[in-house]
């Protein structure tokens, strides 16, 4: 399926759990010791730190370490504050910073901060509209911007980043219309799992059928770009390592029902699904490197079990990472 040359592996480790600086300094040597490319935070408010100042600090601690949003939500921030803290991050870290975004979608945390959440529509379009700022701002003059939710005049964004000519920008999302604007404006594209209207997770949308028709439906926005996608997808469970696969995939519903409160998917799902890695470390290999040949994923991320996925993965990253 994959329309564009195959990106060399590489992984992301998840923590959105702080507990003090010198464990968070470990964490982020021990992520970039085990051969991680990326250490990511995500951005909702019941995390408890800000991730980019935490980000900050785990560049501080590492000298190779990329760190990076997976993903922050565009309407927390208007676009040229947001552009300035990014430059800033990425010159302190010396061109290490991978900006992951999107377009916002848990409705009760709009709801608890007094934010209003208004339809997809709306909140996708301004989405496109602070990508395109913020590229402006990252570049060498100053921006005039007029669009239907922000307006910029005359600024010229300082500092410029460390990356020319801009950080990498991710955009995460799982609707056709996000995908389509990750797919035409995105240097990485973050397949998602759809959601309900109240929050829930649509477990079907795990399959691997499901995920196949995002990437082709990403593929046909992006066109004949020149500059190919690297796609994305952070796992949906914990890495279980397991002499017998189909055990494995027992083991992460039985982890989804109770840590997620989630029913589905079906084991055959989870076995051949992109969205989780299951079974003895030769048949995730192997499916990991099935997956980039077919679909063209080839950055993975873990870390919803915390630092046991940051151990039982550090095998996979060593064989394939950089490969």
């Amino acid at each position: 399926m994959t329309t564009s040359p195959k990106k060399r592996f590489r992984f992301g480790f998840v923590c959105d759990r702080v507990d003090d600086l010198r464990s968070w300094r470990k964490l982020a040597r021990e992520v970039e010791s085990t051969g991680f490319s990326t250490l990511l935070i995500s951005d909702h408010f019941f995390n408890g730190v800000a991730p980019l100042t935490a980000l900050a600090v785990a560049a501080d601690a590492t000298s190779t370490l990329r760190v990076g949003t997976l993903v922050l939500a565009n309407d927390f921030r208007h676009p040229a504050v947001l552009a300035k803290e990014l430059a800033t991050l990425d010159l302190l870290s010396e061109g290490r910073l991978e900006i992951g975004i999107g377009a916002g979608w848990l409705r009760g945390e709009y709801e608890q901060a007094g934010l209003v959440y208004e339809p997809a529509s709306k909140r996708i379009e301004r989405l496109r509209e602070s990508i395109e700022i913020m590229r402006g701002l990252f570049g060498p003059e100053p921006l005039s911007y007029a669009g239907s939710h922000y307006t910029i005049a005359n600024l010229d964004g300082l500092p410029k980043p460390a990356q020319a000519p801009a950080p990498p920008i991710l955009v995460g999302g799982a609707g056709r219309r996000l995908l389509e604007i990750a797919g035409r404006l995105a240097d990485i594209v973050g397949i998602a799992p759809n959601v309900t209207r109240d929050g829930a997770v649509d477990t079907s949308s795990f399959r691997a059928e499901a995920i196949a028709n995002k990437v082709r439906l990403i593929h046909a926005a992006a066109g004949d770009r020149t500059v190919p996608l690297e796609l994305n997808i952070q796992l949906a469970g914990p890495v279980m390592v397991q002499p017998n696969s189909r055990d494995g995939a027992r083991a992460i519903l039985d982890w989804r029902r109770r840590v997620r409160g989630t029913i589905g998917p079906s084991e055959d799902d989870v076995l051949e699904s992109p969205s989780f890695a299951v079974g003895r470390y030769d048949d995730i290999v192997d499916r990991l490197k099935r997956q980039r040949d077919e679909l063209g994923i080839s950055y993975f991320v873990t870390g919803v079990a915390g630092d046991a996925d940051l151990h039982a993965f550090a095998p996979i990253v060593e064989r394939l990472a950089g490969t």
